[in-house]
């Protein structure tokens, strides 16, 4: 998808906007009738969570984490109402953003990082992560570098190890910049509610 088309479906969507006391959340609606929620941070303007549901026809509440903590939302809670879900020793990859790097934090990994060997899949715009001893293998698909049609590279990538978590950053390119901050003043025309009007009734 390139620049142009993704901007233009943020652009098209439905959109609210509901301010707290250090985040503003938009909700999407967008016409082929999936969902999305973002929460931005108030004072630095960084995206601190983006969930999807998709449209079907069994009417299923579930959101799909794209970026921060696992979370839950079901039809009892609004996008006000966030639920963090519990891990166990199974490896599981959390998604963040800053204002100048993509971030991904791969939970419950234990072996040092000699083990590790992470690259760039330029073709699949993606990273990949394999391990020696061969017990762990994952793809880590470079989502905003997609939707803007971008090619990763290697020498913007980096990792590290501590705690049991591999630490993996990846260097926003200029472009992806230009578009954040382009998105950033389109979101500033969304209409702000109140918290009380997301108290809808259920449908």
């Amino acid at each position: 998808m390139a620049q142009k088309d993704w901007f233009s479906l943020i652009k098209s969507a439905e959109k609210i906007a509901l301010v707290g006391s250090s985040t503003r959340k938009i909700h999407y609606k967008f016409n082929d009738g999936r969902e999305m929620v973002e929460e931005y941070n108030l004072d630095t303007g960084v995206l601190n969570k983006r969930a999807w549901k998709k449209n079907n026809i069994c009417k299923n509440d579930k959101w799909d984490v794209e970026v921060g903590e696992p979370f839950y939302l079901n039809k009892q809670e609004n996008i006000e109402s966030i639920g963090i879900k519990e891990s166990n020793d199974s490896p599981f990859v959390v998604h963040r953003v800053t204002k100048t790097k993509l971030e991904w934090r791969i939970r419950n990994t234990p072996f040092p990082i000699d083990n590790y060997k992470v690259s760039v899949d330029s073709t699949e715009k993606c990273i990949t992560i394999r391990t020696v001893n061969k017990k762990f293998f994952k793809k880590l698909p470079l989502l905003e570098l997609q939707r803007l049609n971008l090619t990763p590279n290697q020498s913007s990538l980096h990792y590290s190890h501590f705690m049991n978590t591999l630490i993996i950053t990846y260097d926003k390119p200029p472009e992806l910049l230009s578009f954040e901050k382009k998105l950033a003043m389109e979101l500033k025309n969304v209409k702000v509610i109140d918290d009380t009007d997301m108290n809808c009734k259920p449908s």
